[in-house]
C-alpha cells in the first residue's frame, strides 16, 4: 500500500536548464560573496570541490559538515562565521536563479491530489544545498516547505544522490518501507536507478518516450494519472 510519495526538484517539479543554472547560480554566489572579501573565481571553485566532496561522501557526516570542514581548512575555522552571508545569499540574490527555470502548473495540483488522500509528501532534491536554498527554489514554482513532511538538504543528509543509501536514509528517517514509497524523479542514474536499487517504485519524468520500455518514463503532467493508479 502506498503511503507516500517522493519528488525529485531540479529538473521534475521545478523545471529548468540545469547547465545554464549551474553556471547562473555559481556566478551569482560569488559575486555576492565579494563584499565580505571573497575572490569570486576561487570561490566558485572550492564550492565545486566542495561540492565533489560531499558528492562522495561515506556517511559518516553530514554534507554539511563535509563541506563546511572542507571550507575551514581552506578559509579558516574563523572564516565559519561567514556561514550567515552564505545563508543570506539564498533568500536574496539566490532567487535570481529563477531565470534559468521554467514553469510548472501541474506543481501546485500534483501535491493537492497527494494531500487529499493523505499521502505523505517528500522532497528528495539533491543535497547539496542548505534547507532555506531548497525552500527558495520551491517558492519558484509556488510551493513552500510546509507542503512536504520531510526535504533533504545538506543538514540532514549523510549520502548524496550517486549512492543508493541517499535513499534509504529517507525511509530510515521517515518511518517508511520501499514498496510504501512512489517516487517521480529526472535523473536515470541517481533517480530512478538507484531509488530502484532499494526496491522504490520509480518513475523518471522525461517528456520523451522509451520505445523499448526499459525504463517508466512519463511527463509530469501525466503524475496524477499515474498516482490513480496505483492507489
Amino acid at each position: 500500500m502506498i503511503k507516500a510519495v517522493m519528488f525529485d526538484l531540479d529538473g521534475t517539479l521545478l523545471p529548468m536548464d540545469e547547465n545554464k543554472f549551474v553556471k547562473g547560480y555559481l556566478s551569482l554566489i560569488g559575486d555576492y560573496m565579494t563584499k565580505y572579501g571573497f575572490n569570486k573565481d576561487e570561490l566558485i571553485h572550492d564550492i565545486l570541490a566542495f561540492t565533489n566532496l560531499m558528492t562522495n561522501n561515506d556517511g559518516s557526516k553530514t554534507n554539511y559538515d563535509v563541506f563546511w570542514e572542507a571550507f575551514a581548512k581552506k578559509y579558516s575555522n574563523e572564516k565559519l562565521s561567514e556561514i550567515s552571508h552564505f545563508d543570506e545569499f539564498y533568500t536574496t540574490d539566490f532567487k535570481k536563479t529563477k531565470a534559468y527555470c521554467g514553469e510548472n502548473p501541474y506543481a501546485r495540483q500534483t501535491i493537492d491530489f497527494c494531500k487529499e488522500h493523505n499521502l505523505k509528501l517528500i522532497l528528495a532534491t539533491s543535497p547539496f544545498f542548505p534547507k532555506v536554498g531548497v525552500v527558495t527554489r520551491l517558492e519558484f514554482v509556488g510551493l513552500n516547505e510546509t507542503d512536504f513532511d520531510y526535504i533533504t538538504s545538506y543538514e540532514n543528509a549523510h549520502y548524496s544522490k550517486q549512492n543508493p543509501k541517499y535513499y534509504e536514509e529517507i525511509l530510515q528517517n521517515t518511518n517508511l518501507n520501499p514498496d510504501e514509497v512512489i517516487y517521480f524523479g529526472d535523473g536515470e542514474v541517481q533517480d530512478f536507478e538507484n531509488a530502484s536499487k532499494v526496491n522504490i517504485k520509480s518513475f523518471l519524468i522525461s517528456n520523451e518516450t522509451d520505445e523499448e520500455n526499459l525504463v517508466a518514463k512519463i511527463p509530469f503532467s501525466k503524475v496524477i494519472d499515474t498516482l490513480k493508479s496505483v492507489l
